[in-house]
C-alpha cells in the first residue's frame, strides 16, 4: 500500500522527487518525468524538470526544442485528461520523426497527466512503463490510471506548496551572477550571454554553477523559477 501523503511532508524538492520517484511504483512505471512552469506563457527553458528518463535523451530533447514539437507536451497544455501515448497523436512528419527518436530510448509505453496548479502553475506528469510488458499495455492503463491521476493530485499539490516555501527563501547573488540569470531567464544560452556580456561562456557557465549551488537546485531552468519567484530576478 502506498501513501502518496508522504509528498506533503517532503522538506526539498530532491527529497520530494526521490518520494514521487519510489511512489511511481503504485502505478507500474519503470521511469517518471515531472516538469512545471509558473504559468502557461512561461518559456519552456524556466520550467522545472525532474526526470528519471536517459540523461542523454533529456539533453537531445533539450537542445533540439522538443517541447515545440511533442504533441504530449502541446495537448497538456490545452487539457486536464490524460494522454496515453499513443502512435495516433503524433500526426504531422515532425511528430512522428520525434516518436522514432523517442522509440530508440524506450520511451513508446505509458501515459502523461497535465498539471495545472492554483495559482497558474502549467506541466505534466509522465510515466513510461515497461516495455517487456507491452502485451498488456491496455490493461496496465485501465487499471493504473485511476491510481495515477491520484497520484498526480498530490504531486501537483505538494510541488507548488514546496515552491511557495521556497520563494521565502533569499539568495544573495553578485551582480554578474544578477545579469547572468537575467540574461537566461528571457531564454538566452550561454553561449548568448557570454556575446552580451563581452566574457567566456566558461565564465558564464561558471557563474551558472555557483547559481544553482545557492538556490540549491540541479538546471539552469529551475534556478530561474527560483529566482522569480523569490523576487531575486525580474523580468
Amino acid at each position: 500500500m502506498y501513501d502518496f501523503s508522504e509528498l506533503l511532508t517532503a522538506t526539498s524538492l530532491t527529497e520530494w522527487f526521490s518520494k514521487l520517484v519510489r511512489l511511481s511504483a503504485s502505478v507500474n512505471a519503470e521511469q517518471v518525468l515531472f516538469a512545471l512552469k509558473k504559468e502557461k506563457l512561461a518559456p519552456n527553458d524556466n520550467a522545472i524538470i525532474l526526470s528519471t528518463y536517459p540523461s542523454e535523451w533529456r539533453q537531445k530533447y533539450d537542445e533540439n526544442g522538443y517541447a515545440s514539437v511533442d504533441p504530449v507536451v502541446q495537448k497538456s497544455f490545452a487539457s486536464a485528461l490524460p494522454i496515453l501515448w499513443d502512435r495516433s497523436i503524433y500526426e504531422t512528419f515532425e511528430q512522428l520523426a520525434f516518436y522514432e527518436e523517442a522509440a530508440a530510448y524506450g520511451l513508446i509505453q505509458g501515459i502523461t497527466l497535465p498539471l495545472h496548479g492554483p495559482g497558474g502553475e502549467t506541466g505534466l506528469l509522465s510515466f513510461k512503463f515497461t516495455l517487456s510488458d507491452r502485451m498488456n499495455y491496455t490493461k496496465n492503463i485501465e487499471r493504473y490510471q485511476p491510481i495515477a491521476s491520484l497520484l498526480r493530485d498530490y504531486a501537483i499539490s505538494s510541488s507548488t506548496a514546496l515552491l511557495k516555501l521556497d520563494q521565502k527563501q533569499k539568495v544573495n547573488l553578485t551582480r554578474r551572477e544578477y545579469e547572468v540569470l537575467k540574461w537566461c531567464a528571457v531564454g538566452k544560452t550561454a553561449w548568448e550571454t557570454s556575446i552580451i556580456l563581452s566574457c567566456s561562456e566558461a565564465t558564464i557557465n561558471f557563474h551558472l554553477k555557483n547559481v544553482r549551488r545557492k538556490y540549491g537546485v540541479d538546471s539552469k531552468g529551475l534556478a530561474v523559477v527560483r529566482a522569480i519567484q523569490g523576487g531575486d530576478i525580474i523580468i
